[in-house]
């Protein structure tokens, strides 16, 4: 099995460094191309009526 394409989501800080290395070491073996992608959740709007 070979992977032409390593995509790493980053979604919490504290998985950041091992998601990373982990997308790295695999994207090395197989010769692929890594994306790393960060995923942020932002508070949504709150709209008030008077």
């Amino acid at each position: 099995m070979t992977f032409r394409k390593v995509e790493v989501a980053i979604i919490t800080p504290t998985h950041t460094k091992k998601s990373f290395e982990l997308g790295l070491e695999m994207a090395k073996k197989f010769d692929s191309e890594l994306t790393v992608m960060e995923c942020m959740y932002k508070t949504p709007p709150k709209f008030y009526f008077f």
